[in-house]
């Protein structure tokens, strides 16, 4: 399950409802936060028919070198579309520059908002403070251009991005939306959580965070909090979780066999 299970307004989502309404048709259901499966569990889904598997991450930069470029640019990858709440950000960033008026905000991804989006930011005047590129293969270079990494979504399942900053030593900015944000920072300083749709405090927050006295030590934490979810860590979940739905399996498809046993040993002549 790559997202949440409800919509904002608290109906299930058609694409998992057969599955969390008839639990006893699914051996096993894999979420991405352990948020999730205990908010799952709390509705009523069978504890023993669902894990929680993060996203992983196969580099980390090494905690001596994370690389950053700019001081005052915020990074912001996700489709255009409205559940990102982009034009959300927009006017929250159009704060953040009547008191940094050098920051600048960079998104990138596509989506059938950018036309708007664009509009939205020309309209403003703030074409030379925001913008809203394509999508990019480059990953890299956009996470060291950046000071700062954003997140505006309205929910996720587990942000890759997100977790892909802090991998690249990029302090986040999220709404402490469900799910992923507070795994991410909750008990790290690698940023700040920010009530959700708050745009005054998600402006405040993004200040904070580019005008920190202490960079270094954001983007240490950020490594720090990042280097959980490593490959290294995360693939002993992944076997784990394998050999026992091959158990199971084997479990299952010696069963007939032995009730095939027990009638032929019936029915043998003496």
């Amino acid at each position: 399950m790559h997202s949440t299970h409800r919509l904002s307004d608290g109906r299930l989502k058609q694409t998992y409802a057969h599955l969390i309404e008839q639990p006893q048709h699914c051996d096993r259901i894999l979420v991405l936060t352990h948020e999730q499966r205990d908010a799952l569990v709390d509705e009523g889904f069978p504890a023993q028919r669902i894990t929680a598997i993060p996203h992983h991450i196969t580099t980390l930069q090494t905690r001596a070198q994370p690389d950053k470029k700019s001081a005052r640019r915020v990074l912001y990858m996700a489709r255009y579309a409205p559940e990102k709440q982009h034009a959300l950000l927009i006017r929250a960033f159009k704060r953040v520059l009547t008191q940094l008026p050098d920051a600048e905000l960079h998104t990138w991804g596509a989506g059938p908002l950018r036309d708007a989006l664009e509009k939205q930011v020309a309209a403003a005047g703030l074409s030379g403070s925001i913008v809203i590129h394509s999508v990019t293969n480059d990953i890299a270079r956009a996470q060291r251009d950046s000071a700062c990494a954003v997140l505006s979504s309205l929910q996720e399942g587990f942000s890759l991005f997100a977790l892909e900053a802090l991998s690249f030593g990029t302090p986040l900015v999220s709404f402490a939306i469900n799910y992923g944000p507070r795994d991410l920072l909750e008990h790290y300083q690698a940023g700040r959580l920010v009530e959700p749709g708050n745009e005054e405090a998600l402006a405040q927050a993004l200040i904070e965070v580019l005008t920190s006295d202490a960079p270094e030590q954001l983007r240490q934490e950020a490594l720090r909090s990042a280097a959980r979810f490593h490959w290294d860590a995360i693939a002993p979940l992944w076997e784990a979780w394998w050999k026992e739905m091959r158990e199971k399996v084997a479990a299952s498809s010696q069963k007939p066999a032995r009730a095939f046993m027990k009638e032929e040993e019936r029915c043998a002549p003496e």
